[in-house]
Formats: C-alpha cells, sequence, structure tokens
C-alpha cells in the first residue's frame, strides 16, 4: 500500500493508537497529541461535551487538526442500555438483553441504523459495539446462549453495513464467565477449550465467517484463559494470533480493551503492556483515561519499532489493516 510506504515511523504508531480526550473542548493537549505523536484515532466519553454542539466542535476541531493524509477515526461504546453516552441529548439505545429477552432481532439492525446515524452527525465515526459476549452483567449481552446471540449480532452488524459505518465486536474470546471485573482486576476464566470454542467463541466466530473484515474490528478482553495462555487475552499470542487471526480467519482490525484496567494495569506497566499486545498481534491500543500512559504505550512501540524488537513489517500489516478500514468508509470520517 503506497500511502503507508510514504509514513515515518512515528506516523505509522499514531495510527495503532487510540487516546481518551480528557476535555470538553479542544485544547493544547489535543493539539500535542496531533502533532506531537500523530494520534490516529480517539474515544470519547460523556467529560467531552454537555451538548450536541460542544460534541460536533470537539470532533470538527480534532479533524482539522489531523495533518496525516489518512481519515481520523473518532470512537465511542454505544452500547446501549448501561453503556450508553451523551444520554442528556444523544438518545440511549436499548440494552442489549432488553432486545434479546424481546426475542426481535429486527429491533437490533434498526438500533444499529439509527446509532449509526445520531453517531455521524456528532462527527463520530467508530461505534465499538455490538457485545457478543454470553451472559455479561448489566443487561450488556443479548443472551447467555450463543444460539440467541448470533441473529442479533446478525441483525446489528447488517444494520452498521447499510449505514457504511464500521462496529466493533467485543469482548474476544468472550468475557461473559469472568466472576469479577477487569476494569478492577485480575480475571480467570478457567473452563477447558472446547467449552469455550462451543459456547463464547461462537458468535465471534459466526460474524467473522460471514462479514467482510474491513467492515468492523474485534476488541480483545483482559481476562486470562489457562486453556489458551497464561496472560490476558490481549497480550497474548495464542489468542489474537493463533486464534484469532489463524484459527477463525480474521484479517480486520484488533483493538485492545483499555491498558489501564486494572486487569493489565496492575501487573504491567503501559509501554510493556502496548509492545506485549502488539507482539501478539492487536493493532490498536486503546488507552482510555490517562494522556501520560497513552504517550508511554506509544514511545514503547516506537522504540521496539527502531530497535528491531517489533519488525517495521509487523508494524506496516497492522497499518495497512487499520487504513483499509477507514478508507472502505472514508465518507463516514466527513462532515454532513
Amino acid at each position: 500500500m503506497a500511502l503507508v510506504e510514504r509514513m515515518g515511523p512515528g506516523e505509522k504508531v499514531g495510527q495503532m493508537m487510540m487516546v481518551g480526550l480528557m476535555t470538553p473542548v479542544y485544547d493544547e493537549n489535543c493539539a500535542y497529541l496531533q502533532n506531537e505523536f500523530t494520534i490516529g484515532n480517539f474515544i470519547l466519553f460523556d467529560r467531552n461535551g454537555d451538548t450536541a454542539e460542544d460534541v460536533r466542535a470537539l470532533t470538527a476541531a480534532l479533524r482539522q487538526g489531523n495533518s496525516s493524509p489518512v481519515p481520523l477515526a473518532i470512537a465511542l461504546d454505544e452500547e446501549g442500555g448501561a453503556v450508553s453516552r451523551f444520554e442528556s441529548f444523544l438518545p440511549a439505545p436499548p440494552a442489549a438483553a432488553e432486545l434479546g429477552t424481546a426475542g426481535d432481532s429486527e429491533t437490533a439492525r434498526h438500533e444499529a441504523q439509527t446509532a449509526a446515524r445520531e453517531l455521524r452527525a456528532l462527527g463520530i465515526t467508530w461505534n465499538l459495539a455490538p457485545v457478543a459476549d454470553l451472559g455479561l452483567s448489566d443487561g450488556r449481552s443479548y443472551s447467555d446462549d450463543p444460539e440467541t446471540v448470533i441473529p442479533f449480532l446478525r441483525a446489528a452488524a447488517a444494520g452498521y453495513r447499510e449505514e457504511n459505518f464500521p462496529f466493533c465486536l467485543k469482548h474476544f474470546p468472550g468475557i461473559g464467565k469472568g466472576s469479577a471485573d477487569t476494569h478492577d482486576s485480575a480475571v480467570t476464566v478457567d473452563i477447558p477449550r472446547d467449552e469455550l470454542q462451543r459456547e463464547d467463541l461462537r458468535p465471534f466466530a459466526a460474524l467473522i465467517a460471514e462479514t467482510p473484515a474491513t467492515d468492523f474490528a474485534v476488541m480483545v478482553g483482559h481476562v486470562r484463559y489457562p486453556a489458551l495462555d497464561d496472560v490476558p487475552a490481549s497480550l497474548s499470542p495464542a489468542v489474537i494470533t493463533d486464534l484469532l487471526r489463524n484459527e477463525l480467519g480474521y484479517d480486520g482490525v484488533v483493538i485492545t480493551d483499555n491498558i489501564t484496567m486494572g486487569a493489565v494495569a496492575q501487573h504491567y506497566p503501559p509501554g510493556e503492556a502496548a509492545r506485549r499486545a502488539i507482539a501478539a498481534g492487536a493493532d490498536i491500543i486503546l488507552v482510555s483515561h490517562d494522556y501520560g500512559a497513552a504517550i508511554e504505550a506509544y514511545n514503547a512501540i516506537l522504540q521496539a519499532l527502531k530497535t528491531g524488537a517489533i519488525s517495521e513489517e509487523r508494524i506496516d500489516t497492522s497499518v495497512k489493516r487499520i487504513l483499509r478500514m477507514k478508507l472502505a468508509h472514508e465518507e463516514t470520517t466527513k462532515e454532513r
């Protein structure tokens, strides 16, 4: 890809970062992240605006500040129910469990279309949803039965694809059986591999098999699965490269969950976590709430590239995946 060949090392690594902003207005920190690190992806939270006008102004300023020829990605976690952003001006979609209980998967397609249109109107270009996990708490899963979850995921995917709006399946390979919260501490799901494949993996496998890889990303969670590896999934070559890439055949964008969550941060500093995740096969490192951690992660990847600890070929492979997804949805990145 000629565009990748023209990019410098720092710009390539910038495409491999997604950073949460701590401000409702474009400020010197936003400019610093864009000018110094060419960050290619941002994620927004409630703190980033009290009104729709606030959010539109911020996303417009971010696009204006993007000096790269690569379109900027601006993401949101708009799952619905308990995980809904900007509720004072952005109508919250129903919780996944509510839709699953009602049993009408067509509603999931309609809700995905609606979310895509409403996010696009705010200048947001990527939704980090839907949840493919089984039986996740707070109503975040369609069901604890894969046979119920799969048609709802198919419907949601169809809705996003009809709007040419990228989405994200999460949290691979399935965190619903975790007994604690990876935001707070390490979580282990000690089940046999055949049970994981028969249950939690099935929704991911079904969507991966039938959906173009440029239309969606897969978010890898931080749960540890002893049947697969002895480290969190987000840092595991066995999970990302062997299982997701090679066994399931997924060649789209892999994004980690936020690496400053307790499940990772209690054991790995941001730089080490970022290096491990990229070496394992991840394409984008998510840092949601800490500029310092984001910069440390960026610098660690760049240093690993410069020293050869991570090869340029490995970095280029990730950047090409990111660009393929962005360019496939380039119209979504433009103001309407």
